[in-house]
């Protein structure tokens, strides 16, 4: 060793190493055979992964598909997440010969071979060792560092592997003179693995700054957790034999078995001379500082106390102080049943063992049990007789006294003991403390006993009262209830005519007194009105609708039904001529109110029209429709809810992630400023697209020719109707629908997505900007395909000129596209029942003539955008480990249906948590935020909000919906 080798350590080779041999791993990079031959069978191998990479790759399968595992020590079921010793986990791969793929090994694999994983694994534990045999020799299977620690040498992608399932690998290795102590391992990486004697500070400093201090800083990390080999008792003969429980000796009774390593000693400064001391593996480069500066300054080696390994420690020492509490009960009650049943001689080994088990738990406080024990015992011997035996009686006695001196029963068996051996006088004395003891237990449980009748007659008080005034208000309750009854009676014996209205209501009353209700709209945006009684019990006093396409339409209402409809339905309840009518009303008077309009009222001249429209015109018919339907969801009857088809999401998610890989490229080298400045850009865009179509009057048709042709790119890129010239029906007047300008700059772009990623703030920042001009908006998004999106302004101009020349020529995608081919989206809209708004052609012209003057709005985004933007940067990080899922319409499909049945559930189970699959469509369908409001409505009854900032990264599976 040269005078300062710590300085020296020199991982060149080993990161080298680790460059060149690091295996790409693949869950379906290779095609795994539907059947082994006996050459296939030799591709079948044990790895070890990270629980992190579990964890992902886990996530990443199909619904329905599970990935077969165990722990290195072959436990089926893996230690919680928190654990130290959870970090390894044992699969089994696809490693074709003369590759680098490793495929996981699935349920659906097994079930195709029909295997076990047991049997699966022992297969691949088999060619691990006919692997290893076909590699170095047992000399030189191991390189030793001038510190003593050694590497291993196979370099293949599975030295973990065949160490951990393999441990007579590490425990025969020849250590170098000054390896001392049990044996460490770190599992570096899979092609790495180091190992020194626990006794060692310069090996296990070498062994962790290595691990923990540079692969750490590579993606090839597998775990930098030490490990100690031991020997554990062999489980019980009989059951079945497991690959990785490997025999530790010749007799069998022993096995290999890994254990988190922690030093012996804890704290710092200790003395390093003794020869059982245990020293610490760095966890940080301030760690091995400390260790190789005190072995050059020939101080103390410190020892390291990781907070997270006592706390684990602590626990698994309360975990057995429980266990061996819980086995004292057990042969306590062993006793007791041998002591009933006159077997005083097998009662007695059962408290005997009882009191060992009790004596073994550290910092024992239940001096109690072992105070019962000791009195029990003493009353078996008696019982057996013998002066022997009455000495050991009046021992345990007097023991069962010392531990618990208030324990009456105690001193009892101390008197009789004493009078088995002569000592009268003594056996008086102890029995007089007994009785005394037995008298002050007696007193004080009487005491208690006359508390407790106290509360109890109290609690019996006070039940009685409640009683008495529960029955007084019921009395009150059915008086009135009577009185009520009679005046309707009494009302019935004469109905008024028409003529005798005399106060003016219309209702035909004379008291003013009305008993049916006018035609009228509500204030709420629904009402759910649900019948309390049947029919059959009153006469009149129906409800009326007034429809459009069906006229008055009057609904049946036995008990128990209801009915819903929109605040701007018109409708009335006829004249009760008998009986009483019972309803409960429940109003939603959240969100914009609908105000009453001709589509309200049934007319949907407008809607009927742009369908026939677009059906002569045949371009995006399916689209209007739905986007129509939408619109005007909750008229007619009550509305409906079923029925709304997301199968459009499949698409625009596959296409979402071409912008994800487009978006996270520009995010990794964008500064704060740029984003900030983006934001910048993206707030002046809400408040002239706002402007532009909150500013003019609907009386103002300046301008239409160029919207209509410049709306007319968008109409055939999928955003139906913007710019369109239509006739609304009053008196030949014609309107707009209202358009926006959308951006072609990649930041802004992702400023707004990120905002839309808060439905409620973004419906509130509309709102905002819709009431400085007294006036209700929601500004729609319609996407772009992700190569439209440009990185600078330069790039978005020259991209919108070449635009400027194919609008109107082609195609758009459909439903479930982006669109590449339009500069002009379908944005800002009324809420349904509130009419529409006028626009621009093409949205840039933000000085709009009111009359009055130009419309300032001022944008409040209401969310640090800033930090949003960096979340759904970590998140389409995320996210497009997750792309195997979307590679196929099909796969994508099925991720949507899933999605689906998310937001029903939400119905019942608002506080649900999505996967991140299911995240990931949602993400999408709030890039529409006017379908997307409006179809969430449809499907869950209410809007539904999402929170950008609780993602479910990290969450335990058992959480995740």
């Amino acid at each position: 060793r040269s005078p300062r080798p710590p300085r020296c350590f020199d991982s060149t080779v080993i990161m080298a190493d680790l460059a060149t041999n690091a295996p790409p791993e693949s869950l379906s990079g290779h095609e795994v055979p539907e059947t082994l031959s006996d050459e296939a069978k030799l591709q079948i191998l044990p790895q070890v992964w990270s629980r992190a990479k579990f964890e992902q790759v886990r996530a990443a399968l199909p619904a329905g598909v599970m990935l077969p595992h165990c722990t290195v020590n072959g436990d089926d079921d893996l230690p919680p997440a928190s654990a130290l010793d959870g970090a390894l986990v044992v699969v089994v791969v696809w490693a074709p010969t003369g590759t680098k793929i490793q495929t996981a090994v699935v349920s659906f694999h097994l079930q195709t071979w029909s295997m076990t994983f047991i049997e699966c694994l022992r297969l691949g534990m088999t060619n691990l060792r006919a692997k290893t045999k076909e590699g170095p020799a047992a000399a030189g299977r191991w390189e030793n560092h001038p510190s003593g620690c050694g590497r291993s040498v196979w370099s293949d992608g599975f030295d973990a592997a065949r160490c951990a399932l393999l441990p007579s690998l590490v425990a025969q290795r020849p250590r170098p003179e000054g390896d001392a102590g049990g044996v460490v391992v770190l599992f570096a990486a899979p092609q790495c693995v180091l190992t020194a004697g626990s006794s060692n500070p310069l090996g296990l400093c070498w062994a962790g700054d290595v691990a923990n201090c540079q692969i750490a800083q590579t993606p090839d990390l597998l775990s930098g957790t030490p490990y100690r080999l031991v020997k554990a008792p062999a489980p019980a003969p009989g059951g079945p034999k497991h690959p990785l429980r490997v025999a530790a000796n010749k007799a069998g009774d022993k096995i290999w078995k890994w254990v988190p390593y922690f030093s012996k000693q804890g704290g710092t400064g200790v003395t390093a001379a003794a020869s059982s001391q245990e020293y610490s593996v760095p966890r940080d480069r301030e760690q091995a500082d400390a260790i190789l500066n005190a072995i050059e300054n020939k101080q103390p080696v410190p020892i390291f106390t990781d907070p997270a390994a006592q706390k684990l420690l602590d626990e698994q020492a309360a975990a057995v102080a429980a266990a061996k509490k819980e086995r004292v009960l057990s042969l306590k009650a062993d006793g007791n049943a041998k002591f009933k049943e006159g077997d005083c001689q097998q009662a007695l080994k059962y408290y005997g063992a009882a009191l060992q088990t009790w004596s073994s738990v550290s910092n024992n406080d239940d001096k109690e049990t072992a105070s019962v024990l000791h009195a029990n015992s003493a009353m078996c011997l008696l019982q057996l007789g013998g002066q022997e035996n009455a000495a050991l009686a009046l021992k345990a006695a007097l023991e069962s006294s010392k531990l618990v001196p208030t324990y009456a029963k105690a001193y009892h068996r101390a008197a009789a003991a004493l009078e088995a051996l002569g000592e009268a006088e003594a056996a008086a004395e102890s029995r007089k403390q007994g009785e005394a003891l037995m008298a002050e237990e007696k007193a004080k449980k009487d005491a208690a006993r006359a508390v407790l009748a106290e509360k109890r007659a109290v609690r019996d008080a006070k039940k009685k009262a409640k009683e008495e005034k529960d029955a007084a208000a019921k009395a009150k309750r059915d008086e009135a209830a009577a009185k009520a009854k009679a005046k309707a009676e009494a009302n019935n014996t004469k109905r008024p005519t028409g003529d005798e209205d005399e106060d003016g209501d219309g209702d035909g009353d004379e008291d003013g007194d009305e008993m049916f209700v006018h035609f009228h709209t509500d204030y709420s945006r629904r009402t759910l009105q649900v019948a309390l009684n049947d029919e059959s019990e009153y006469t009149g006093g129906r409800l009326v609708f007034a429809t459009g396409k069906e006229g008055f339409v009057q609904p049946r209402r036995p008990a128990g039904s209801a009915t819903v409809h929109v605040g701007n339905l018109v409708h009335g309840v006829t004249s009760l001529t008998e009986g009483v009518r019972y309803s409960l009303f429940l109003c939603d008077t959240t969100g914009p109110q609908p105000l009453p309009s001709a589509e309200s009222n049934g007319a949907n001249k407008d809607k009927d029209k742009n369908k026939d429209k677009d059906k002569d015109k045949g371009k995006n018919k399916d689209k209007d429709k739905n986007e129509n339907e939408n619109e005007n969801e909750g008229e007619g009857e009550g509305g409906t809810e079923a029925g709304v088809d997301l199968s459009y999401l499949a698409g625009a998610t596959i296409e979402n992630f071409t912008f994800f890989e487009r978006a996270v490229s520009y995010l990794d080298g964008a500064s704060d400023a740029d984003l900030e400045k983006a934001i910048g850009e993206y707030t002046q865009l809400l408040r002239q697209n706002a402007a532009a179509n909150l500013g003019r009057g609907d009386g103002d048709t300046s301008g239409g020719a160029a919207a209509a042709a410049g709306a007319a790119g968008a109409a055939s890129a999928g955003a139906a109707g913007a710019g369109c010239v239509t006739d609304d029906g009053n008196d030949g007047v014609q309107t707009r629908r209202p358009t926006v300008t959308t951006t072609r700059l990649l930041a802004v772009e992702l400023a707004w997505r990120c905002h839309l990623l808060r439905p409620r703030h973004y419906a509130q920042t509309c709102a905002r900007l819709a009431t400085a001009a007294s006036s209700t908006l929601l500004l729609d998004h319609l996407p772009l395909a992700a190569d439209a999106y440009m990185y600078s302004h330069d790039e978005a101009e020259g991209g919108k000129d070449q635009l400027a020349g194919e609008e109107g020529e082609g195609e758009g995608e459909g439903e479930g596209g982006m669109s590449n081919n339009s500069d002009v989206l379908l944005a800002a809209a009324s809420p349904p029942g509130m009419g529409t708004g006028m626009g621009t052609g093409t949205g840039t012209d933000t000085d709009t003539d009111t009359g009055t003057g130009t419309v300032e709005v001022e944008v409040e985004v209401g969310i640090e955008l800033l930090s949003a933007m960096r979340r759904q940067q970590r998140f389409m990080h995320d996210a497009l480990s997750f792309k195997v899922l979307f590679s196929s319409k099909e796969l994508a499909a099925t991720v949507v249906d899933e999605y689906a049945r998310f937001l029903t559930t939400m119905r019942t189970t608002p506080t649900i948590v999505p996967t991140v699959a299911t995240d990931i469509v949602w993400h999408t369908h709030m890039l529409f935020p006017r379908r997307y409001a409006a179809e969430v409505r449809s499907i869950v009854g209410h809007e539904v909000d999402h929170d950008d900032e609780a993602e479910t990264e990290g969450l335990p599976v058992e959480q995740q919906w």
